[in-house]
C-alpha cells in the first residue's frame, strides 16, 4: 500500500517462525529502508508477535504486529498458493 508521501506500507503474514537472528535481520533491512513507511505484521502466536516487536525497538524500525488467527482452510490455501508459486 503506497503512503500518501509516496514510501510504502509492507505486510508480512509470518507464517513460519524464524530464529531471532534471522528476525533481527529482516527488521533491520525494513529499518535501513528508506521507502518503506512502516510494516506489519501478522501472527498467530503471541511470543512470536513479541520476539518481532523487541527486534523492532531494538532496530528503531517501524514494526507494528498485529494478532491473527489461523483458519485450517485459510492456511491450507495459502500454503498452496506459495507453493505453486516457488514451482513456477
Amino acid at each position: 500500500m503506497r503512503q500518501p508521501d509516496g514510501r510504502l506500507e509492507a505486510h508480512e503474514l509470518e507464517l513460519s517462525p524464524k530464529w531471532t537472528r534471522r528476525l533481527e535481520a529482516i527488521v533491520r533491512g525494513y529499518a535501513m529502508s528508506t521507502w518503506i513507511a512502516r510494516v506489519i505484521y501478522y501472527v498467530e502466536s503471541p511470543a512470536l508477535g513479541a520476539r518481532i516487536a523487541r527486534c523492532a525497538v531494538r532496530e528503531r524500525a517501524p514494526v507494528v504486529v498485529a494478532a491473527w488467527t489461523v483458519d485450517e482452510d485459510l492456511a491450507d490455501a495459502i500454503y498452496g498458493a506459495v507453493e505453486v508459486a516457488v514451482e513456477s
